[in-house]
């Protein structure tokens, strides 16, 4: 990986993968643990809010098991860990100790956390005919001074409402297939992780986004179709 950042949105791939594979009975539920698990430890690793927020996030929704007989073991897993946290934290002051604590709460007054310095306003310094077309990649890095840290208002500087248009169906889509095939806590776990990431980095200039894409739509499209043939 090039950066910390890199690494954080793999993790960030990576979990919505295992929650996938899980659902197509491609791994067990211990495997799904671990991997999810590890998706977090990375996440940490690199640092990286925009990594870490996501998985944090979406961790629980992507454990929570399929068998029925598991589900009580899991909320008294996730009651212990809440406490265990809680008194770490409450009673001996832990988690001031690690990095990724510190990287988090002080995420909102960082030199780069506001809109504007991530280049999300590039296009309010073009004339209004670019608010269609865009502003194309090298404008928008004179502009700024760098690529727009966003997925969607990247886009949209990049390509204009044009663009805006056609990636807001493209995704529409992907989310309507994806919610068709495993319900909304599937939508969580698949599609979440990375446009929650893509609020403050370009995720979809990844090729591992795109392979999560066709993955996650191939899955759905399986899913529907033996949804259909039962019926």
């Amino acid at each position: 990986f090039n950066n910390p950042n890199q690494l954080g949105y793999f993790s960030v791939c990576v979990m919505s993968f295992a929650y996938i594979f899980y659902q197509l009975d491609k791994i067990n539920y211990l495997e799904l643990f671990v991997v999810a698990s590890l998706s977090v430890l990375l996440s940490i690793l690199s640092l990286s809010n925009a990594a870490m927020v996501p998985n944090f996030l979406i961790y629980f929704f992507v454990i929570i098991p399929k068998d029925k007989r598991l589900v009580y073991d899991y909320w008294i897993g996730i009651i212990f860990f809440i406490l265990v946290i809680c008194f770490y934290q409450f009673f001996l002051n832990g988690l001031e100790q690690f990095k990724f604590f510190h990287r988090i709460s002080s995420m909102f007054s960082q030199h780069d956390a506001s809109l504007a310095v991530r280049g999300y306003f590039a296009f309010l310094d073009a004339p209004p005919y670019a608010w269609v077309s865009g502003l194309g990649v090298r404008q928008v890095v004179d502009i700024v001074g760098h690529e727009v840290h966003s997925t969607i208002f990247g886009v949209l500087n990049n390509y204009g409402l044009v663009g805006l248009l056609l990636i807001s169906i493209v995704f529409g889509d992907w989310s309507y297939r994806i919610w068709r095939a495993f319900g909304l806590n599937g939508l969580i776990c698949i599609a979440a992780g990375p446009m929650l990431y893509g609020l403050t980095h370009n995720g979809i200039r990844s090729s591992l986004f795109w392979v999560l894409f066709a993955v996650s739509i191939a899955a759905a499209s399986t899913i529907n179709e033996n949804k259909n043939c039962q019926h």
